[in-house]
């Protein structure tokens, strides 16, 4: 909870299958009167790239009919409402179209970045996505890009760590980004024989 109210940096929810890190986060996320959005990746045998940033994003958008989001748009660069359309077409009467998808994604990393910022200054905004051990790379990047930009967001991420479909690519993204400033990590761990007690008794 306090990383949730708190101003930005990633907090990254380890712990085995089943282990309780989506009760904590959840838990956690109704004490707080930060507006939390959750995107959730899903293991699909083929990628979906940025699926939970869209989810993400879309839980801000209806959550007022895109109010909220339209007034932090208003005050993104120009390109970023076109660059958002890719992922939320009811921003747009048409996404934005170009020859360089180079070009775009590096739109798009920005428009997302400069978003959150707005959203965030006119109120507490905070952003959560569960089992991003089973991420698409792109969203991956996109996150540790919003991270470089030190965006007034704080995020948390559940990873499990007991899962054979984390590739190895995956996991050295993370060691990577938990070397970062303003990393931090949260490992849940089973509970003790006492603890155990405790919660039969309650």
């Amino acid at each position: 909870r306090h990383h949730l109210d708190g101003h930005g940096g990633l907090l990254v929810v380890t712990g085995e299958a089943g282990i309780g890190k989506s009760t904590l986060v959840d838990a956690a996320a109704a004490l707080t009167d930060t507006r939390v959005a959750v995107g959730r990746c899903l293991p699909f045998s083929t990628e979906v790239p940025l699926m939970p940033v869209v989810e993400l994003l879309r839980s801000i958008h209806d959550a007022d009919d895109g109010r909220w989001i339209g007034e932090a748009l208003s005050g993104c660069p120009a390109y970023a409402r076109e660059a958002l359309a890719r992922l939320l077409p009811e921003l747009s009467g048409a996404a934005a179209s170009t020859d360089d998808v180079d070009f775009a994604q590096q739109h798009l990393y920005a428009a997302v970045a400069a978003v959150l910022a707005r959203l965030a200054a006119s109120r507490p905004l905070a952003a959560v996505v569960e089992d991003l051990h089973v991420s698409d790379a792109t969203t991956l990047d996109l996150l540790e890009y919003v991270l470089s930009r030190d965006v007034d967001v704080p995020i948390t991420v559940t990873w499990r760590l007991d899962d054979h479909r984390v590739q190895r690519w995956r996991s050295e993204w993370l060691a990577r980004v938990q070397a970062l400033p303003g990393v931090r990590t949260m490992s849940v761990g089973p509970l003790t024989l006492p603890e155990t007690r405790d919660q039969l008794v309650a």
